[in-house]
């Protein structure tokens, strides 16, 4: 049974030589994916619930992917023997932090490899939890970034059909407009002739008329004359 001392009107458990506050739980860490670019400096967090001042306890942040110690506070310092290569000076832990039961690490200058799962771990627990990292290119975001403010309509884009790069719609439009005009212009032509053909028609079924009776008054006159 584990033996219980009461410190400053707190409860502590001996365990293994040390003194843990009773009621700890476990680190809380955020749920959703940690997103930086290349260059960046990235702020890693977890919360002791409830908080609990750490300072006198083991403290290691390591990358669960690798199976590697990003980085690790003992003995009331930091512990660089375990470091993995590529994080030697790039990792800060915050001790004032850790007084309050924050486990803080801050990486700088993140790069694409920096991408990956970070466990914060207080062995005198055995109790942790895992933050993910996602470093993206800054120029790709960057090129993503102009390309979506500049980049014009799909239909414009220049290629093999299309080398002004000028509106598939649209030059369907024009083509429908040109059509309807010359369309148009032909109908009008084709009244026009149709009404000059009534015209001239008409004319000439008037002088034919006219014509008729021409013919018929000297033989109504010639009868008469006969008479």
């Amino acid at each position: 049974m584990a033996e219980k001392r009461i410190i400053g009107g707190s409860v502590f458990i001996v365990r293994g030589g040390a003194l843990l506050p009773q009621g700890v739980n476990h680190p809380i860490c955020p749920t959703q994916p940690i997103e930086a670019r290349e260059g960046d400096d990235v702020t890693l967090q977890c919360l002791l619930d409830p908080p609990v001042n750490v300072v006198n306890y083991t403290v290691d942040w390591k990358r669960t992917d690798l199976r590697k110690v990003v980085h690790s506070y003992r003995h009331n310092r930091d512990h660089a023997g375990p470091q993995i290569a590529q994080y030697r000076d790039r990792t800060t832990l915050s001790h004032e932090d850790l007084s309050r039961g924050l486990l803080t690490l801050q990486i700088s200058s993140v790069q694409s490899f920096d991408s990956g799962p970070y466990r914060c771990f207080v062995p005198a627990w055995t109790a942790s939890c895992t933050i993910e990292l996602i470093v993206v290119r800054r120029d790709r975001n960057q090129t993503n970034r102009d390309a979506s403010s500049t980049r014009p309509p799909l239909e414009e884009v220049t290629g093999p059909n299309n080398p002004y790069g000028k509106s598939r719609t649209a030059g369907h439009a024009g083509t429908i407009v040109v059509f309807a005009f010359v369309l148009t212009l032909v109908l009008g032509l084709l009244m026009r002739g149709t009404l000059q053909n009534r015209s001239q028609m008409h004319q000439l079924n008037t002088q034919a008329a006219d014509g008729g009776e021409d013919l018929e008054r000297p033989a109504e006159i010639d009868l008469q004359d006969v008479a």
